[in-house]
């Protein structure tokens, strides 16, 4: 038997993102926010070491005081339990 095909459907997917400010920042609170819950953040500076981490976020926003953080250029990897690629984000630190 031959079965005739009338289309393909496309599952939606949904791009993880997020958003910093303020950036740049002098000190103070560094607001994130994602699209989708949050499971965990990472701030990493320009050697690539993680600088600041936390783990089980379970919002879509989250604070983090950058008060002691040296001047220079960050980044931030925000991740959620539903993709295994983090969104990524630069953040400069005057």
């Amino acid at each position: 038997t031959v079965e005739i095909c009338t289309g393909i459907t496309e599952q939606p997917s949904t791009v993880f993102t997020s958003t910093i400010y303020p950036n740049p920042i002098a000190s103070g609170i560094l607001n994130i926010e994602a699209n989708t819950v949050m499971h965990s953040v990472e701030i990493l500076d320009s050697k690539g070491s993680v600088v600041f981490s936390t783990t089980n976020v379970n919002a879509n926003r989250t604070e983090v005081n950058v008060d002691g953080f040296a001047k220079g250029l960050y980044i931030i990897r925000v991740f959620n339990l539903e993709n295994s690629s983090p969104a990524i984000a630069r953040l400069i630190i005057q």
